[in-house]
């Protein structure tokens, strides 16, 4: 159930768990967005009984009087963003954890299990791919002709194609002590960015898709590049579709709410779009994705980011031939380049956040 308490993907990434849950259960997944203060869910995304039909396709939604939050043997449960913790909590985690895995490979089956719902049952509709299609398209116009020729010539999915950036303020400050009660320094950014194209000898100069709620952030970190570098954003879309779609203020969860529905509605598509061009999300073959992202933890954007860049990649898990059972992220071949825990708490990746 879709309450509006929370930001857009921390509604989805409960959603992926619990999509994931439907399925392994072999239960019906309904999405019920009547309370929901972004429109209605097939504004944006497709009719998930149409991607996960469940043992019952044709059966409708309970009605009203059958829907109780707890408990948890009731016969249908009710998962929102106020009580995930119950559904979702300690036992979830040594439930679904693997007890036999060490450091973030103990998470695996729950970042595979989002990924899934995502992949199969959490997609955009038609506009909205559209949209995010016309985003991708335009960063492939600037993307290096060695890449390009690459691309060509593949039927999968080439990741060297842009630094990914999301750059949260608004509400959510960082997770450290470091900057606590603050954000992550716009250098910081910066350096990650500049670092991961030397480690992962990306093509120079090499493009930069920005996504954030803060349009001052945003200049701040274009004008921080060098000038060569072609930084793109909602912002600055030459596309005319795109533009009206960023944000005009920092995100602040109450002052959300006070918006207009249209304005939500528009600012909502415009936060699908960027987390599918700093993830790789939904992506077709061919299509250029990150080839990596720089974010801080405590977006719920960053967590998911490592979903769409895949478990190997993510973590820097990709060749065969090192030892990764340890379950260390490879710090020379991850592409989530996380910026503000920076790995100091264990497990470095989580799949969702609770709330109470």
């Amino acid at each position: 159930m879709l309450d509006g308490h929370v930001g857009l993907l921390a509604d989805l990434a409960l959603m992926a768990q619990i999509a994931g849950l439907a399925r392994e259960q072999n239960r019906t997944f309904l999405v019920d967005d009547t309370y929901w203060n972004r429109g209605k869910w097939i504004d944006h995304f497709q009719h998930v009984r149409g991607r996960q039909p469940g043992p019952e396709p044709g059966c409708r939604a309970p009605p009203p009087e059958e829907l109780v939050a707890c408990p948890r043997t009731a016969r249908h449960w009710v998962v929102n963003s106020r009580t995930a913790k119950y559904h979702l909590g300690h036992a979830f985690s040594e439930e679904y954890e693997d007890p036999y895995a060490h450091s973030i490979n103990r998470v695996k089956p729950i970042f595979e299990r989002a990924a899934t719902s995502f992949r199969q049952t959490i997609r955009p509709n038609a506009n909205t791919a559209a949209l995010i299609r016309t985003a991708r398209d335009e960063v492939t116009t600037y993307t290096p002709p060695s890449v390009k020729s690459t691309l060509s010539n593949t039927s999968t999915n080439n990741p060297e194609g842009y630094v990914a950036v999301h750059i949260r303020r608004g509400d959510r400050h960082a997770h450290s002590w470091k900057y606590h009660d603050s954000y992550v320094p716009l250098p910081n950014y910066v350096q990650a960015v500049q670092e991961t194209a030397a480690r992962l000898n990306l093509t120079q100069p090499f493009p930069v898709y920005v996504a954030s709620d803060s349009p001052a952030a945003f200049e701040e970190f274009r004008t921080s590049m060098p000038p060569d570098t072609p930084v793109f954003s909602l912002w600055n879309s030459e596309r005319k579709q795109l533009p009206p779609l960023a944000s005009t203020q920092e995100y602040i969860q109450k002052e959300f709410n006070e918006l207009s529905g249209e304005e939500r509605m528009k600012l909502t598509t415009g936060a699908i779009v960027d987390f599918a061009m700093v993830s790789g999300m939904w992506s077709w073959e061919g299509d250029v994705v990150p080839a990596a992202t720089v974010c801080t933890i405590s977006s719920n954007i960053c967590k998911m980011a490592a979903v769409g860049l895949g478990w190997d990649n993510a973590f820097g898990f990709g060749d065969p031939l090192v030892d990764h059972s340890m379950g260390e992220i490879d710090e020379d071949e991850k592409r989530w380049v996380e910026i503000d825990q920076q790995g100091t708490v264990a497990p470095a990746w989580t799949a969702f956040e609770l709330f109470n």
